[in-house]
């Protein structure tokens, strides 16, 4: 990235280089056009890894929301297989929220999956 905005600063600093001591012509020289145009593909090339970068941040967040669930999940499972192991009373509460957090999980894997679809 740093490369980039480097190259793109210098190309900049080029351009107006040879624009200040180029002789006045109208309209752009064969030289300046050469500039103007890889000043342009480096910013098509800034832009697209930015681009790039948003991407990989959403499917890391994604990723990170689907392993919280899954993870809120097992924790509502090892209570329920806890507290029937140990022959203590086994709510109901328990038992609601085991299921409303796999079907919430499994809600988000198959969003997920349409999404990346």
């Amino acid at each position: 990235m740093a490369l980039l905005v480097t190259l793109f600063l210098v190309l900049v600093n080029i351009f107006n280089s040879v624009t200040a001591n180029a002789p006045k012509a109208e309209g752009l020289t064969a030289v300046e056009t050469w500039v103007v145009m890889c000043i342009l593909h480096v910013f098509c090339v800034l832009t697209e890894y930015a681009f790039i970068l948003k991407l990989i941040q959403t499917e890391k967040r994604r990723a990170d929301a689907a392993r919280r669930a899954l993870t809120k999940t097992v924790n509502a499972v090892t209570v329920a297989n806890q507290a029937r192991e140990n022959n203590t009373h086994f709510s109901y509460n328990v038992f609601f929220l085991y299921l409303i957090n796999v079907y919430s999980t499994f809600k988000m894997c198959v969003e997920h999956v349409q999404r990346a679809a």
